[in-house]
């Protein structure tokens, strides 16, 4: 028994439906009741022609429109002309019958949001991976000073009745006494390390006139001989201090690079003087040390003088100490030399430079942890939308796809038989 349904149409056209339940695809075609043979000989060719117009595209719909919305669902859109007829016919898998009706606004609204996703996915691989490499790099900044296996403590000499000359004996005994530690290497006593407190005092150099309101409060520190040894801070010109440098000589002053640069550009600064209100005098520049981070990680280069301990001394001070190995191992035995020079001295933070150089970095290293860890969640985040967008994309052509590769077709199926 026949299962073909035939149906006449008002307007006189007739449909026939044939239901297949084994077949998994659905077909369309129209069948025109004139072919080759109703042509004359003025119109030869004339019925293939017009089968070809038809591919043109409508007055809503343009050939590349009608061929995106079948090609979208993997189907074939094709015709042909023989001597009786002419046929059109389209066919898709059953399951995407209502997707190939959707338009072709769905398939572009779908493939902008493809291109939409993957766009910011790469601008987020893009951030994250800046976010990262500027917290390594940030990680790397070189603080213009070594402080790995450096061991610091600090002690007062005024609460001990130590005056001046006094106090400046007591720290010659005390480097020279820890320098014979095995295994230190270098000693050097100042009232402020790298990334540490410490106070300032207005400058006058010479030959510099200051501008309207400018500032000339200038970050300080004095320091024994061997200072720069110990820190590892390079003199870039000049000389370091002595123990010659005492207050019966000329009084000196050491600079950095960023003090050079500020008051003296494009001049010979050793030999230049410059006013100190901390001493409250002249003193004349003997070197130039290369610039380090005073007080934090980020900051720019900024100026700086160091003074000799032993021409103007300071009661407050900190010995630093470099050694060979973990500085933490030598402690107790260069706090039994600082009591056995004098057992009324306290000693306290007691702690290494290493140390301080990472509490001075703590905000920089917490903001570096949360960069990171955004950084990598953005990593992850861009990469599950693209393989989502993609496989979602995938999967919307597996029908397609399939029948190419099963009927080795050409990657566009919209066209008209010759």
């Amino acid at each position: 028994m026949s299962r073909v349904k035939v149906t006449r149409l008002a307007n006189g056209l007739r449909v026939a439906v044939d239901e297949m339940p084994e077949v998994e695809s659905a077909s369309l075609g129209i069948w025109v009741a004139c072919g080759t043979r109703h042509e004359s000989a003025e119109l030869n060719g004339m019925a293939h022609m017009l089968e070809h117009m038809a591919f043109k595209g409508t007055r809503t719909r343009s050939a590349r429109a009608i061929a995106e919305e079948i090609e979208n669902v993997g189907g074939s859109l094709n015709a042909y002309t023989g001597r009786e007829i002419t046929a059109y016919h389209a066919s898709v898998l059953k399951e995407d019958t209502g997707a190939a009706s959707g338009g072709v606004r769905k398939a572009r609204l779908a493939g902008g949001l493809v291109v939409a996703q993957i766009s910011l996915s790469l601008l987020l691989l893009i951030c994250s991976g800046l976010l990262i490499r500027s917290f390594l790099k940030a990680q790397g900044l070189n603080p213009g000073f070594n402080g790995h296996n450096v061991l610091i403590m600090s002690y007062g000499t005024f609460t001990v009745g130590f005056s001046d000359s006094t106090g400046v004996e007591f720290s010659r005994q005390l480097i020279e006494e820890l320098r014979t530690t095995p295994g230190v290497e270098s000693v050097a006593v100042t009232n402020r390390v790298p990334l540490g407190f410490g106070e300032s005092t207005s400058v006058k150099p010479e030959g510099y006139v200051p501008r309207a309101n400018e500032s000339m409060e200038t970050d300080d520190a004095v320091v024994s001989p061997n200072y720069f040894r110990t820190m590892e801070i390079p003199l870039v010109k000049g000389r370091d201090f002595t123990s010659e440098d005492t207050i019966k000589t000329q009084h000196v002053v050491i600079v950095s690079e960023a003090f050079v640069n500020r008051y003296w550009p494009n001049q010979q600064a050793i030999g230049k003087k410059l006013f100190s209100d901390l001493p409250k005098e002249w003193l004349t520049v003997v070197g130039v040390a290369r610039d380090i981070k005073v007080n934090g990680l980020n900051e720019s280069p900024t100026p700086f003088v160091y003074i000799p301990l032993y021409q103007f001394y300071d009661s407050d001070l900190t010995v630093a100490v470099r050694t060979s190995g973990d500085p933490l191992a030598y402690r107790k035995a260069i706090e039994e030399k600082i009591h056995w020079l004098n057992s009324d001295l306290n000693v306290s933070d007691v702690t290494t430079l290493e140390f301080r150089e990472q509490i001075g970095s703590i905000g920089q290293r917490i903001a570096g942890t949360f960069v990171v860890i955004f950084g990598l969640l953005a990593l992850v985040l861009a990469t599950v939308g693209i393989y989502g967008v993609t496989a979602y994309t995938t999967r919307q052509r597996t029908h397609e796809i399939d029948v190419r590769m099963a009927l080795a077709l050409p990657g566009r199926m919209c066209c008209a038989s010759c």
